[in-house]
């Protein structure tokens, strides 16, 4: 008996060395939470928020939003034009939110492309890299001026890029289990593949948005499904820390997803029911880290009636849990964007009324005169820094904290 037990372990220990989520050499973290919503307001989170109206005039006309990327005082914002959905662009505003330039555009002509979903700055580099779902990506100068256009590996459905900090490029592709790996890291002067991981399910892979971000010069892959969060290195990856929420936990490998092609409509079916009668209760849309928090969005689709989005924090110094859809205010946090510094958002002007209550009148009433048809605002949410006071009667440091807002009215 004693024999027969350790060969199952030898086999366990080999199945596990084998698949393709492996096993992380280092222990990961783990973040043990409860998801109950609690109450909590802005200034729980954040020092000062500062909205920033962009500018709106038919050169730069926001209708939908893809991606938002932020690169020094720029923002740069993936764009869909209205009616059509069909001309898609790189816009770009400074600090105040003037508009600066478009970068790239729908056409036959040289620098010109059919479509693109997605887009990375390298600033350090001089480069703007968009990716067209169907296998290019095409190498623009901060100026706009373009310099190339690359064919990737071949793969189906490119959807997202991402920017490792030594500088390759990430790619994700929705493709099912048998035809490969999702991600691919690329060199990003010649495109030529240096590695790639991650295979799954056609439709979980399908849902992940948002899934690479870096951190401390690390990157990170965070898929819709999974508690886990990994680390992405040249020649492998590794779980880097892992969401515990008991019984609340997504364990999507019960559900026995098997990627097999004669399945997938029922598979797609089955995927869909489970979301919106809540036994899949939630999935990742994205997930950040700086150095006081961990960060995750969760989605709900059987929330009525509509899709609910909540936000998971989760506090670095001491494994403080915060869990909420809206603040106590009324605001909705909806980040596009997290640094060190600040987390950004992009509000609609309809959602501005919301922010009367922290705002000092005469900034509130200058954004109160925006209508529908305007640009949307950019938020930034500034987190609390890291500053110290001495108290008199003891001659010892302590946290000093303080809260304030700001609008931009630079127009």
């Amino acid at each position: 008996m004693k024999n027969t037990f350790i060969l199952f372990l030898v086999a366990l220990s080999f199945v596990c060395s084998s698949c393709n989520r492996t096993p992380s050499v280092e222990e990961p973290d783990v973040l043990k939470v409860e998801l109950k919503e609690t109450p909590v307001s802005v200034s729980d989170f954040f020092s000062k928020v500062e909205v920033i109206p962009l500018e709106t005039s038919d050169s730069c006309l926001l209708a939908r939003i893809l991606r938002v990327r932020v690169s020094g005082d720029t923002t740069y914002i993936l764009t869909q034009d209205y009616p059509t959905f069909r001309h898609i662009t790189l816009m770009a505003f400074d600090k105040k939110g003037n508009y600066l330039r478009s970068i790239g555009r729908v056409g036959q002509g040289p620098g010109e492309y059919s479509q693109v979903y997605d887009a990375v700055i390298s600033e350090q580099r001089n480069r703007v890299y968009m990716l067209s779902p169907f296998g290019s990506m095409y190498t623009y100068r901060l100026d706009g001026s373009f310099i190339d256009r690359k064919i990737l590996p071949q793969k189906m459905n490119f959807q997202e890029i991402g920017l490792t900090p030594d500088g390759d490029l990430l790619t994700w592709s929705a493709q099912n289990k048998d035809d490969g790996a999702c991600i691919m890291r690329l060199d990003a002067d010649s495109a030529k593949l240096i590695n790639e991981f991650w295979s799954d399910d056609f439709w979980l892979n399908w849902a992940c948005r948002d899934m690479f971000y870096s951190y401390q010069g690390k990157a990170y892959f965070a898929p819709a499904f999974y508690e886990e969060v990994y680390e992405l290195t040249s020649d492998s990856f590794r779980v880097a820390y892992r969401w515990d929420m008991g019984e609340q936990n997504i364990n999507i490998a019960q559900y026995h997803f098997n990627s097999n092609p004669d399945t997938r409509r029922e598979e797609d079916r089955r995927l869909n029911e489970y979301r919106e009668t809540g036994k899949i209760a939630f999935n990742f849309t994205n997930q950040y880290q700086n150095g006081k928090y961990y960060y995750a969005q969760l989605l709900s689709l059987a929330s009525k009636p509509k899709w609910k989005y909540t936000n998971l924090f989760y506090r670095k110094k001491d494994g403080a849990v915060f869990y909420f859809e809206k603040t106590r205010e009324g605001i909705r946090i909806d980040p596009e964007v997290l640094t060190e510094d600040f987390m950004l958002c992009i509000v609609p002007t309809e959602e501005l009324e919301n922010y009367k209550s922290i705002l000092p009148e005469e900034e509130y009433r200058v954004l109160s005169k925006r209508v529908e048809d305007d640009n949307p605002c950019v938020v930034k949410f500034y987190f609390y820094p890291h500053l110290r006071r001495v108290i008199p009667e003891t001659g010892l440091g302590s946290s000093l904290d303080f809260f304030y807002v700001r609008v931009r009215r630079d127009l």
